[in-house]
């Protein structure tokens, strides 16, 4: 196993690329420079490296390198089917810093922050399929994990793993099931709804907010009409947005400078899976007056999936002394970049030797 594994790490280094490049007039996807295999789906940043899940069928979790050079299982045991998507903790109200919890069917799973070892954490009552999960980093939902579910469902976990629901999406818009996807806690700063959860709703083109102290009270407070909003995000000062795409497995990355004007607001990605294009808007707050800014879209039906912020400055000490790289596609809008991490050749190998290790345990 440890010659496979120098083999994959010669392999790997040999395989993976990064590669931007600044919007054109005509952005369409470029076919030069290797891809993930389809199905790049959660993606989030652990402080260090990037920690995504790819196939939906036989799902497996990768740690990338944010230069894309370094790529290896993380967790090499773990197996899911569908989307898996993750959660890291800031250490606060009882959840270990660094750990990282990750939705898998109907529970979700707590990882050690190398993946050494996992166990269930938590199957919350209800479930059906696990969608997102995002921790509330403000505070005004005692740092509890929230989790949403398929059929609508939206879950508040303490570090106990006890769940306790909050909203149920599929009674709400007069009977219309509208498919929750995306979670966030706007800042204190963001004007009548600071502090508020903050929900996309993708079949229903719209983004809520519900306050902690009465959840009850879910007022729309943005509408994308048409598109389908997915993640959504608080913004960060000085970090690029990077952001999976399951279609191409390619990861776009929008550089800080484009969101340096919105720092403190909320950046709505959507799908884009039914539609000719995906969009990031932003999204402002004065009192309960909230505007929409669009700063950029990916063109050609992406299917944008898991997404995260990265400082910036260590974006420039990864890819310092590289050479060149191939361009990627293009985000349009304002002067974007995006860039490649992962590649088609790397992913087959770390998917065969993971099966090749799981058959000679099962043969042993």
């Amino acid at each position: 196993m440890k010659r496979l594994a120098r083999a994959l790490a010669v392999l790997l280094v040999a395989t993976f690329v990064l590669s931007g490049m600044t919007a054109r007039a005509d952005p369409s996807p470029a076919a030069s420079g290797p891809v993930i295999a389809k199905q790049l789906i959660g993606l989030t940043w652990d402080g260090k490296e990037f920690i995504a899940s790819c196939n939906e069928t036989n799902t497996h979790l990768l740690n990338v390198s944010l230069d894309g050079r370094r790529v290896v299982p993380f967790a090499p045991g773990f197996s899911a089917t569908k989307e898996v998507y993750f959660a890291v903790s800031q250490g606060n109200a009882g959840f270990p810093e660094g750990y990282l919890y990750a939705s898998a069917g109907r529970s979700i799973f707590e990882f050690t922050p190398t993946g050494s070892s996992w166990r269930v954490f938590s199957s919350p009552p209800g479930a059906s399929r696990i969608s997102y999960l995002a921790f509330d980093t403000v505070g005004t939902w005692g740092h509890a994990l929230f989790a949403l579910d398929d059929d609508g469902l939206l879950w508040s976990i303490t570090s106990d793993g006890a769940a306790k629901v909050l909203e149920n999406f599929s009674n709400f818009g007069q009977g219309q099931q509208l498919k929750p996807e995306g979670i966030a806690v706007a800042p204190l700063s963001f004007g009548s709804f600071g502090g508020q959860l903050i929900i996309t709703l993708q079949a229903a083109d719209r983004v809520l907010a519900i306050p902690s102290n009465d959840t009850g009270n879910v007022a729309t407070i943005a509408r994308l009409p048409g598109e389908e909003p997915e993640r959504v995000l608080v913004i960060p000062p000085e970090s690029d947005l990077y952001v999976a795409s399951w279609v191409t497995g390619m990861t776009y990355m929008m550089p800080a400078a484009d969101l340096s004007r919105y720092v403190g607001s909320l950046v709505v990605i959507t799908e884009g899976e039914l539609e000719p294009f995906s969009s990031f808007t932003v999204l402002q707050a004065t009192g309960e007056n909230v505007t929409e800014t669009r700063v950029g879209t990916v063109p050609g039906s992406p299917h944008l999936e898991g997404a995260a912020f990265v400082p910036s400055s260590l974006a420039g000490a990864a890819t310092s002394g590289n050479s060149p790289s191939p361009p990627g596609p293009d985000i349009g809008g304002s002067a974007t970049t995006i860039g490649l991490i992962l590649g088609v050749a790397a992913v087959a190998i770390l998917v065969a030797a993971l099966r090749f290790r799981r058959g000679r345990a099962e043969h042993s």
